[in-house]
């Protein structure tokens, strides 16, 4: 015959370990705060004398009304929305991926992200016309411009800036002792330091080697020479998955905030007045004012 003997439960003063006020530290979360916290034997005082403390420290304040302050209430309904979103809708947002077919569609659906434009390489000599200045003195520097070209063109093939023929004739201190080589230009681009009938003229130029005609513009005489072309292409899919499977996750997240949303402001109720927004008056924001020299 076996006997069972049932222990006495403990009290519920004999479970406690300190009473603030009408708050009571049990030993239950005393050792829940202490296993969280992984704190040695040695430190139990320090615990239990911090937890005193802080429940004193709220006991003082909950007397100055402190709960009932403005932005505690506002901080405390944005730790509540903040909690409801992570409950409610960041496992939903952690659990979406997307197939190698998804991530096809949203490459094909977006070729122009992975477009690389088309870029040439080019060299221009300018000659500078002064704003005023006799038609005969303009002639003088056409004709000098029109004896670059010619030496230009007399260049041997291998020679692929105006070398030289930059050095002599240019006006363009930036490129004038590189042969003219002005680096490479995007097709498509419309913010170039030059003039556009320059910049279209270099675009023109189909073939490497190649020296345009003479161009007139306001500020002088160019001419431009390809030195080399690159085609545009698209950036393959294979090159670009992880990046697109990324993107399409992305959106896929995005709708499900935005039903998410949808669902819970029509559940709740809301109801908007935009007549009513646009009377509303907003002060401009302040900048910070710029700082003192030396500080």
């Amino acid at each position: 015959m076996w006997l069972f003997v049932v222990a006495p439960q403990a009290s519920a003063t004999e479970s406690l370990l300190a009473q603030v006020g009408q708050e009571r530290i049990s030993i239950e979360q005393f050792r829940e705060e202490a296993l969280t916290r992984g704190i040695a034997a040695s430190q139990k005082e320090a615990l239990l004398e911090e937890m005193v403390r802080f429940e004193a420290l709220h006991a003082a304040a909950l007397a100055e009304g402190l709960d009932r302050d403005p932005e505690i209430l506002q901080a405390l309904r944005q730790m509540v929305v903040g909690k409801y979103l992570e409950n409610q809708l960041e496992p939903q947002l952690r659990a979406i991926e997307a197939s190698d077919a998804e991530a096809r569609a949203y490459y094909e659906a977006n070729q122009q992200e992975f477009a690389i434009a088309a870029k040439v390489r080019a060299a221009l000599i300018k000659i500078e016309v002064p704003r005023r200045i006799s038609e005969k003195k303009r002639s003088q520097i056409e004709a000098r411009a029109k004896q670059a070209r010619k030496e230009a063109l007399a260049l041997a093939q291998e020679m692929t800036s105006f070398g030289s023929v930059a050095v002599r004739y240019s006006d363009d201190l930036s490129s004038r002792y590189r042969g003219g080589e002005v680096g490479w230009l995007l097709t498509g681009e419309k913010e170039y330091i030059w003039p556009e009938a320059v910049t279209e003229a270099i675009f023109a130029l189909d073939k490497v080697g190649a020296v345009s005609e003479l161009i007139a513009t306001e500020d002088g005489f160019y001419l431009v020479k390809l030195m080399e072309k690159k085609e545009g292409f698209i950036r393959p899919f294979a090159e670009l998955k992880d990046w697109c499977r990324n993107r399409a996750v992305k959106e896929k997240r995005e709708a499900l905030e935005r039903r998410f949303y949808a669902r819970v402001q029509q559940r709740v109720g809301v109801n908007i007045h935009p007549s009513l927004l646009q009377k509303v008056e907003v002060a401009p924001a302040v900048s910070a004012p710029p700082l003192l020299p030396g500080r």
